[in-house]
């Protein structure tokens, strides 16, 4: 993050969010009780340790469905808006109906 700088100035705030989740602790079987249906995004040009958080939370939630967003990294919500609105349309268009 510090090697871009537009970042650079969001970097202390990340390391106080990463110190929160921390000191939460791990809290798997929580997410274990949560019923509703959940779309869980992840690019395959994603950091490999938030894959391997994904994964465990997917195999936690009993109705998640992971979704892997081709060419996309952790920011595709600004690199590929579009898709990611029609992944969230079509969760939404299953839970809402």
């Amino acid at each position: 993050m510090a090697v871009r700088p537009r970042y650079r100035a969001l970097l202390p705030r990340q390391l106080d969010d990463s110190d929160a989740l921390d000191q939460l602790g791990v809290r798997l079987d929580a997410y274990a009780r949560i019923e509703t249906p959940i779309t869980l995004l992840t690019g395959d040009r994603s950091p490999a340790h938030l894959g391997e958080r994904l994964d465990a939370l997917a195999h936690r939630l009993p109705h998640a469905e992971k979704v892997v967003m081709h060419g996309q990294g952790h920011a595709a919500n600004r690199t590929a808006p579009g898709e990611v609105a029609r992944i969230i349309e079509t969760l939404a268009d299953g839970v809402l109906r």
